[in-house]
């Protein structure tokens, strides 16, 4: 999915970075160096919380219109453009939680007969990570 949300960016003048929010998305937040990292920050963690919003099926929350953004003084607003579906393929392939589950043994199985296996009863004692 495409999605264009306004980020607030500010300089913070006391450890010399930008500071970027998005006030649509909850914990949604990055900083940099340069203005320019700043903004490469801030389209990765757009995408990001959105590909995770998509995942986890949570709705996603409507941009604001940029009038409608309150800024404070030294505050200016940019459009970040986001790509769900790039930023997956790029960071992590052509992945999909199914063909994950499916390359667990005994998952697809259980995907199939709509049981519900724990993911853990899948994997061999090396295999599990928590």
């Amino acid at each position: 999915m495409k999605y264009k949300y306004c980020a607030v960016i500010e300089k913070n003048n006391a450890e010399g970075c930008y500071l970027v929010d998005f006030p649509d998305i909850d914990g949604c937040f990055t900083e940099g160096d340069t203005l320019d990292e700043a903004m490469e920050m801030a389209e990765d963690v757009l995408n990001l919380m959105l590909v995770d919003k998509e995942e986890e099926h949570e709705a996603i929350p409507p941009a604001s219109l940029p009038e409608k953004i309150a800024l404070k003084e030294g505050q200016f607003l940019a459009v970040i453009n986001a790509d769900t579906t790039a930023y997956r393929e790029m960071n992590y392939g052509n992945v999909n939680e199914t063909n994950y589950l499916n390359s667990i043994p005994g998952m697809s199985e259980s995907l199939i007969r709509g049981k519900e296996t724990p993911i853990e009863d899948c994997l061999s004692e090396d295999e599990v990570l928590w």
